[in-house]
């Protein structure tokens, strides 16, 4: 009851966080003519983008496949897909849920144990932050001087709050070295400790899933699914600029800045990036020429088609895998009296 309670306040809090920066981003638009110029728009480049972002998805399981595998698992593409597309589905609705209900879903389908698959799904989210890191060190250093000034004027009024921050950094960094050194001191103690022990294994599976990528017997096919992935995530957003005769001529390049803002965007701790996503990506529109307004015109346009793709593939995912989860039930306890 206590962990639901909790899970609910975040959830509550992660909101009213989204709903904060959608006000925040929204601020002198004129919303009933964002909806005048959805009218205008060339839909056909809705269903370009969904198809390339379930085209990246089904990259994402086979890469998935190529983790497991050298754990003695063998996973079926299409339960893979299914784990995936109902992961999505979840952190959609609720911020970071969704790589736990991607690990469970796999555990009663194919029986993989969760937090070995979560070792796995731990391992993705690392070469995804160092894709980005790519990205964002390509991006920095070819648009520097623009970012740079972007960024000023974007949160001028808060940059005195940044010596703050640091502040805080420090006294959590060192109230850290303290807790490792006082866990240090009494490992003793702790390792006969049957919680400890218990979170010991599962800490230990989720290594032995980050791992995992020393043992991937097809390297160049797994280096061609994450460069897939994150080719698609450039191209899903990159076609819909021709859905506006205002964002059709934008080069493809500026794609590459739309998706480094994307993914800081969709990475927020906030339910499918719902803000801050409008905030960054609206924005940044700006270093076209573009009015503040057409920015987030585009960011709203971008993120509704691509969250209703997700909600609509996902929760389909998510259906069939419950039915398959409850069809392998039934048929468990079917079995059961023969058995006895």
């Amino acid at each position: 009851m206590k962990q639901n309670l909790l899970t609910f306040f975040k959830y509550l809090i992660s909101l009213a966080i989204a709903g904060g920066l959608l006000v925040y981003a929204f601020q002198g638009i004129n919303i009933n003519e964002i909806f005048a110029r959805f009218q205008e728009a060339d839909y056909t480049w809705i269903f370009v983008s969904a198809i390339l972002a379930i085209a990246s998805h089904i990259s994402r399981a086979y890469r998935w496949k190529y983790l497991l595998e050298p754990l003695g698992y063998k996973l079926s593409l299409w339960n893979a897909f299914l784990a995936v597309m109902s992961g999505y589905f979840m952190n959609t609705i609720i911020p970071r849920a969704g790589e736990v209900s991607r690990c469970g879903i796999i555990q009663k389908l194919d029986d993989i144990p969760a937090d070995t698959a979560f070792g796995t799904v731990v391992l993705e989210r690392i070469i995804d932050l160092l894709m980005l890191f790519l990205i964002t060190a390509l991006v920095f250093i070819v648009e520097f001087k623009n970012l740079s000034d972007w960024f000023i004027k974007l949160f001028q009024d808060k940059l005195s709050s940044y010596a703050e921050l640091t502040y805080v950094f420090l006294i959590l960094s060192v109230f850290g070295m303290i807790f490792l050194a006082v866990a240090y001191r009494y490992r003793q103690f702790l390792l006969q400790w049957s919680l400890f022990q218990k979170l010991r294994g599962i800490l230990l599976n989720i290594i032995k899933g980050v791992f995992s990528i020393r043992s991937v017997r097809n390297l160049p096919a797994f280096i061609f699914h994450t460069l897939f992935i994150w080719l698609m995530y450039y191209l899903m957003s990159y076609v819909l600029f021709f859905s506006f005769a205002k964002t059709g001529h934008l080069d493809m390049w500026f794609g590459v800045l739309i998706l480094f803002m994307g993914a800081l965007g969709m990475g927020a701790p906030v339910s499918g990036g719902v803000g801050v996503y409008h905030l960054l990506v609206g924005k940044i529109f700006i270093l076209r020429g573009l009015t503040s307004e057409d920015g987030i015109l585009m960011a709203t346009f971008m993120h509704t088609s691509q969250t209703v793709t997700i909600l609509l593939f996902g929760g389909v995912a998510t259906l069939i895998s419950a039915l398959l989860i409850n069809r392998q039930k039934k048929k468990k306890n079917q079995l059961k009296p023969v058995l006895k």
